[in-house]
């Protein structure tokens, strides 16, 4: 199979215009990303999967992804509990930072 690879010249487009032209596939990623975020969250009453979220800032192209549940934190990163014991941290937002980071 004969494969040839086109690039279009963007030099002439301003930061702006670039992120302009690709809304379309920022807003795929902002919402797939809501899902796998989703996918990934440890769920005892359902509170803190309802609260993830992703927001697109679409004058810069900046994703800004997280829960909004006070204790997303603790829940990503582990934390020791009031009796003393090691909880180990449950990631659902940085497996998803690192699939999309390229992107």
């Amino acid at each position: 199979m004969a494969q040839s690879n086109i690039r279009p010249d963007l030099s002439g487009l301003s930061d702006r215009d670039l992120v302009q032209a690709a809304l379309p596939q920022l807003r795929r990623v902002r919402d797939d990303a809501i899902v796998d975020m989703q996918a990934h969250v440890p769920v005892d009453t359902g509170y803190l999967k309802s609260t993830v979220y992703a927001d697109l800032d679409e004058t810069t192209g900046v994703i800004e992804a997280g829960a909004k549940a006070h204790y997303a934190l603790y829940v990503e990163m582990g934390h020791r509990s009031p009796s003393g014991r090691w909880v180990p941290a449950q990631p659902f937002i940085r497996p998803v930072q690192q699939k999309y980071r390229s992107t």
